[in-house]
């Protein structure tokens, strides 16, 4: 995901982080799934770069994503910045 710096609402905000959900067909997430920030591999710096993010799956349960969203985030305040959606095809067991 590339974003530009549009005007004052990015520069305003303290950029830090991605956060990434798994989502099933209809937009819900996949359940007892969540993203992992542990080694700080999802702060994110202005400038050209690359930052992952882990998604983790909890409890058993058969489900099918169908995508990712991915949202840049700020920490002050707390907010979405820009978000783009993937395709993502698994089966999660």
């Amino acid at each position: 995901m590339t974003v530009a710096q549009a005007g004052d609402r990015v520069a305003a905000v303290e950029i830090q982080d991605l956060a990434a959900v798994a989502r099933m067909q209809g937009g819900r997430q996949v359940p007892d799934t969540g993203f992992e920030r542990g080694t700080g591999s999802a702060d994110v710096q202005a400038g050209s770069g690359t930052s992952s993010v882990l998604i983790r799956k909890y409890r058993r349960g058969p489900y099918k994503s169908v995508d990712v969203r991915v949202c840049l985030m700020a920490r002050r305040p707390p907010q979405e910045i820009a978000c783009q959606v993937f395709p993502y095809l698994k089966s999660w067991p």
